[in-house]
């Protein structure tokens, strides 16, 4: 889930190296997954817009186990299969064909 977060460099009497060392600070300690970042003006203050998705190992496990999992009828038919990445690609080429245009 997409989330937004943004800072301003109002809370910091307008000091940069404050506001990056706020940032900084909220990178290391949430650790999210930043889609996006803008910077933009508020009157006389900085705007920095974060838009990220938090990394929640557990969501990621998940995603992974269903990514990756086989239906029981694969799973029957694959059984017994030798599944060697060695064995000789069948390659099927096809016919040549003229585009219309």
């Amino acid at each position: 889930m997409l989330h937004y977060k943004a800072f301003t460099s109002a809370v910091c009497n307008d000091d940069i190296a404050a506001l990056e060392q706020l940032v900084n600070e909220w990178l290391e300690h949430a650790q999210p997954y930043v889609h996006s970042m803008a910077q933009s003006q508020l009157g006389e203050h900085l705007v920095l817009s974060f838009l990220f998705e938090e990394d929640d190992a557990r969501d990621m496990r998940k995603a992974t186990a269903v990514a990756v999992a086989t239906p029981d009828i694969f799973e029957e038919a694959l059984r017994d299969a030798e599944l060697d990445p060695a064995d000789e690609l069948f390659v099927t080429l096809l016919p040549h064909a003229e585009l219309p245009y």
